[in-house]
């Protein structure tokens, strides 16, 4: 399952909230069983898009990078191996 390419963790700021956005997780992956743990495991709201120029992505509210990384982490998608395979954007 190890791929070459990039996951990329960003947050955007819309207003005073933050956005979570998780892009390019392997495609053989249960996005909406994610997302729904996810939600229920960082106390959050979130949803699956659909986006045209990026694939599905993974919308969550507030800022959980560093959630979303030791999720990510303990769920065995990144290993200790590939979690240079992790690239985190923001501030």
């Amino acid at each position: 399952m190890i791929n070459s390419n990039k996951i990329h963790l960003r947050v955007q700021q819309q207003g005073r909230r933050y956005l979570t956005i998780i892009q390019d997780l392997d495609n053989d992956l249960d996005f909406k069983r994610i997302c729904k743990d996810m939600r229920k495991k960082f106390s959050c709201n979130g949803n699956v898009v659909n986006d045209t120029d990026l694939g599905e992505i993974i919308q969550l509210q507030g800022d959980q990078r560093d959630n979303v990384k030791e999720w990510l982490l303990a769920n065995e998608i990144l290993t200790a191996n590939s979690i240079d395979r992790l690239v985190i954007h923001g501030f």
